[in-house]
């Protein structure tokens, strides 16, 4: 019927929002939580960035759509291992001893596996952006590790 077909075609739309879809860049598919992101980048030696989101999150939808509309990020983005952890898999998404229920999260990572703390869109989310040029700015603002990151770094750099 027609209204079957257009209860799909909706349905597959609101997908393909969902999703994070970035010109010239190819996502990371392999990475399932954050540990594994920052493991890949010490493996790589490269950056990475994960989004998580959820499906029915409409600030995630709109960080998606700017994301993917934004050439700078997308040039800041391309020597990055870049992730997208959405639906479900948000839950696997934490940082070190946090259970952070908020939505979007971005989590930027330097090539050392160290998860860095760049100036989030609201200060009260450690890892809230909800605009992509707020991550430019983030990335391009060098974001550090934090002292306590910093000295657990170096400690291990001695080990």
């Amino acid at each position: 019927s027609a209204m079957g077909a257009f209860r799909l075609f909706a349905l597959l739309a609101a997908a393909a929002v969902a999703s994070l879809q970035v010109p010239g860049i190819q996502l990371v598919t392999d990475v399932a939580d954050l540990p594994a992101l920052q493991g890949r980048c010490k493996t790589d030696k490269k950056p990475g960035l994960a989004i998580v989101t959820a499906p029915w999150c409409g600030a995630c939808k709109g960080l998606l759509r700017s994301v993917a509309a934004n050439t700078k990020l997308q040039q800041l983005l391309s020597t990055r291992v870049v992730v997208h952890g959405e639906g479900d898999a948000e839950k696997g998404w934490q940082g070190a001893g946090k259970n952070d229920s908020y939505l979007p999260r971005v989590y930027l990572v330097d090539d050392k596996g160290t998860v860095l703390r760049g100036k989030p869109s609201n200060p009260q989310y450690e890892f809230f952006y909800n605009s992509a040029d707020d991550l430019v700015a983030a990335i391009q603002a060098k974001p550090t590790a934090g002292k306590k990151a910093a000295r657990r770094a170096a400690r291990d750099q001695e080990l």
